[in-house]
């Protein structure tokens, strides 16, 4: 999905998407999200009740994109806008293979300055008479820790010779999330 606003006519739409996040949703060549067909190896995954993007695909398992915007064949008859296709990695006469690891933390975070600036609510007014408020102070709210890591690995090669090859990959996604909560009396 991250390559579709590349391809000629196409933008990227969040408010036409169907799903609650706001990373799919593409307008190409002036059709709505709904209007695009999505293919995986040629088989059409496009969500069936509202349309748009109807399965993720891990981006790893993806040999090559094909993304056609306009002018496509006959047999992409109920496409409007576009059609996608992912292709999966398949087996070749040779063996490779790979690790992989994906850490996502709120640790590698730029530190950003959330600082805003307000009262103490914990201590009384300065003076009530002359309406000043109590002194003013830094605050920065606590922000949940989140951690993410993704092991995984990939193989392929042949089983028997030019006749049948293997794929064969795993990742799982692994997340621990430690609620932070402050309370102000």
């Amino acid at each position: 999905q991250s390559l579709i606003p590349f391809a000629p006519g196409a933008r990227q739409e969040p408010l036409q998407s169907v799903s609650s996040d706001r990373t799919s949703g593409f307008q190409i060549d002036g059709a709505s999200d709904s209007e695009n067909v999505y293919l995986i190896d040629g088989v059409n995954t496009t969500n069936i009740q509202n349309g748009g993007v109807g399965k993720n695909f891990q981006i790893e398992f993806i040999e090559e994109v094909q993304i056609k915007s306009s002018s496509f064949e006959a047999e992409h008859g109920g496409a409007l806008g576009g059609v996608i296709n992912a292709v999966p990695k398949r087996g070749s006469n040779d063996w490779h293979g790979a690790l992989v690891m994906y850490l996502r933390s709120n640790a590698l975070n730029a530190n950003n300055d959330d600082r805003t600036l307000r009262t103490n609510p914990t201590l009384p007014s300065l003076n009530t008479a002359r309406r000043l408020d109590g002194t003013p102070e830094y605050y920065m709210a606590k922000k949940d820790q989140w951690n993410g890591v993704e092991p995984g690995y990939e193989i392929r090669g042949p089983l028997f010779r030019d006749k049948l090859w293997m794929f064969s990959s795993y990742i799982p996604s692994i997340s621990t999330t430690r609620r932070t909560t402050s309370f102000t009396g």
